[in-house]
């Protein structure tokens, strides 16, 4: 095998290896809304790692039009190793407020977001990303 192939191979195997390995540790997602962190390079964010610590809440604002389950009206909290928090009780079929909260889970490198979400009937992923800058 050449140089370049080796590193090639060796840059797959650290870069996907990782992210195949977390996207199974992701527990299955049952309704409501789960708030999904990652961080990743400006260049190429699909390249995603999830990030633990990252504070998020959110605030129901109204119903959308049709039946809606759920009872929690707000949450707080922060995600888990994988990047992940689930708040499995928040409203569905509703508009909702989210914010997240980088600053003290990446050092400093990203700093806190906010925007409106529409949660279908049966739950919603709201994901937040912080896009790094090249080294």
């Amino acid at each position: 095998m050449s140089k370049v192939l080796k590193e090639r191979w060796v840059w797959s195997v650290l870069v996907v290896m990782p992210l195949l390995m977390a996207s199974q540790c992701a527990p299955s997602f049952h309704g409501g809304i789960r708030v999904y962190a990652f961080e990743a390079p400006k260049e190429d964010p699909q390249f995603g790692i999830g990030v633990g610590g990252v504070f998020d809440t959110g605030e129901w604002i109204s119903y959308n039009s049709g039946s809606h389950s759920g009872t929690q009206f707000s949450f707080s909290g922060s995600t888990n190793s994988n990047g992940i928090d689930d708040h499995i009780s928040a409203v569905d079929n509703s508009l909702w407020y989210v914010s997240t909260d980088f600053t003290s889970a990446t050092g400093g490198n990203c700093g806190a977001g906010s925007a409106t979400a529409s949660i279908p009937p049966g739950g919603r992923t709201v994901t937040a990303a912080c896009l790094l800058p090249p080294v």
